[in-house]
């Protein structure tokens, strides 16, 4: 990763997630279903996760679909495919450039219908809006970092142990 100042902070190697499986995401398939299709287990629960796709668009989405879910989710869905995806998982707390209510009635959206699984809630420059800490996996407390999808995998680059002073000092 490189900021706009030339600080540059080296991501750990690429590791597979998981090898995604096959298979086409009718846009009315439920979240449980999507999980069984990938073989992962139901969540007790689900809970709202905020999501910033960098690539191949500059999207700011709520979802409650686990990173591996929304990979497989975002590399299938009919009509708006991504034929590969790079996103990160954001703190679930408000983002400054989108206003309060839109931010909130997304939430609730996406809460109160189970079968609804994405809202968008902005479009472009969000990388050079949000600060890295607010990345999940930035301290490595959380599992997270800089995820790479495609419809055969979903890799992941973590971020190292320890942050170079330089790095966190840098705008």
């Amino acid at each position: 990763m490189v900021k706009t100042g030339g600080q540059v902070l080296t991501l750990d190697p690429l590791a597979q997630v998981m090898a995604l499986p096959a298979g086409d995401c009718p846009e009315n398939l439920p979240p449980q279903e999507i999980a069984r299709r990938i073989g992962q287990p139901e969540p007790a629960t689900r809970k709202p996760r905020m999501y910033m796709v960098l690539s191949p668009l500059e999207l700011l989405v709520i979802s409650n679909l686990s990173p591996v879910e929304y990979a497989w989710y975002a590399t299938r869905r009919p009509g708006k495919v991504f034929r590969q995806c790079c996103f990160v998982e954001l703190d679930l707390q408000h983002a400054p450039w989108v206003a309060e209510t839109r931010f909130q009635n997304s939430i609730r959206e996406i809460t109160e219908k189970p079968s609804k699984k994405t809202k968008t809630l902005a479009l472009l420059n969000l990388l050079n809006q949000t600060p890295f800490h607010q990345w999940i996996g930035d301290d490595r407390k959380q599992e997270g970092g800089l995820y790479l999808a495609d419809r055969d995998s979903l890799l992941l680059a973590r971020f190292p142990e320890v942050i170079p002073f330089p790095w966190e000092r840098a705008p």
